[in-house]
């Protein structure tokens, strides 16, 4: 009976000094180490609590959705031409490759508040977070030029065919991610920015490279206090 009263002591405590937060917004990613390498827009949501430790620092942890990753180019091929008669057939392939997981991010960060009004301040976080994959949305997008002309003549027929597969893009089963953050609040909403940083690899694509993929992220969100 004692552990019990105990522990609704110390929760009340946590809970008196603490925040819950719902935070929701967007989730701009790439890789870094791949020339290649394009801007892919996700999003990220999910409920933060921030516990104070004194007026000017606090402990932020929580349960978000994050979906990040990065747009892959592959070099185009170049054209080939098959003679067929008085008619050539000439094609280009190239495809993208969109390497996205959506994972389950808990972070623990270290936050500074700077009160800069009765109703606004400023914080600074730093931090890590652990990250567990648990959809895959990676595809590839394949891309087919062809056209074919007639010796002699200016007049060709042109055709593109887009098409999607799965991709062969492999995730690893853990990952762990360095974050740094700004935010600027007013009373109970409050504006954020986070840098992270994939200390562990991303994956790698086994057909076009053996290159593990570092990824980099940035996120722009929007928190409620409860």
């Amino acid at each position: 009976m004692k552990n019990i009263i105990f522990l609704l002591l110390i929760t009340n405590f946590l809970f008196a000094k603490g925040i819950f937060q719902i935070n929701v917004g967007s989730n701009f990613s790439t890789f870094l180490n791949d020339k290649d390498s394009d801007l892919l827009v996700g999003y990220t949501l999910g409920i933060k609590y921030e516990y104070f430790l004194t007026n000017s620092i606090s402990m932020i942890s929580g349960l978000l959705f994050s979906k990040e990753g990065g747009k892959l180019k592959n070099k185009i091929e170049f054209p080939y031409e098959i003679s067929e008669g008085i008619s050539n057939v000439a094609d280009a392939y190239y495809e993208d490759i969109y390497a996205m997981i959506g994972y389950l991010k808990i972070p623990l960060l270290i936050g500074y508040s700077l009160k800069t009004s009765n109703n606004t301040k400023i914080e600074f976080f730093l931090g890590n977070s652990l990250l567990i994959p648990i959809k895959d949305y990676s595809y590839i997008k394949n891309y087919h030029y062809a056209f074919t002309y007639v010796k002699g003549q200016t007049n060709y027929d042109f055709d593109y065919y887009p098409t999607v597969e799965e991709s062969f893009f492999s995730a690893n089963d853990l990952n762990y991610s360095l974050d740094i953050g700004l935010a600027y609040s007013y009373r109970k909403i409050m504006l954020n920015f986070e840098l992270n940083y994939d200390i562990n690899y991303f994956g790698y694509v086994e057909y076009i490279s053996k290159i593990k993929k570092n990824l980099i992220s940035g996120k722009l969100s929007i928190s409620y206090d409860l």
